[in-house]
């Protein structure tokens, strides 16, 4: 499945950092190319073993199962901007910390 993000480019002394704005995921490399693929790596790594199941509206919903735990389900909402109140409930829902969050 391929999804689409907005991305923030800037130059910071020699090094580019690339960010994804809906996530906060960042990666940095010496070119913009070099950048943009290590960001590619880093949301993969993001978001692996939580798998896409379904959407309906604007409501996606995806299932993490690793073995010997309890499922876990996240209903995300695809919206521009989200509450701070859903963030916390779909962090909740996901097993993350806001500390654990903030640091992907």
């Amino acid at each position: 499945m391929k999804y689409n993000f907005m991305v923030s480019i800037i130059k910071d002394d020699d090094w580019y950092v690339a960010s994804c704005l809906e996530n906060h995921v960042a990666s940095q490399g010496k070119t913009r190319d070099e950048a943009l693929a290590n960001l590619h790596e880093a949301l993969e790594l993001y978001y692996e073993n939580f798998v896409f199941v379904s959407q309906k509206g604007s409501h996606a919903k995806y299932v993490k199962k690793l073995a010997g735990l309890p499922t876990r389900t996240a209903i995300v909402p695809m919206h521009d901007e989200i509450s701070k109140g859903t963030l916390r409930k779909i962090l909740l829902q996901a097993g993350l910390t806001i500390e654990e969050f903030m640091s992907k």
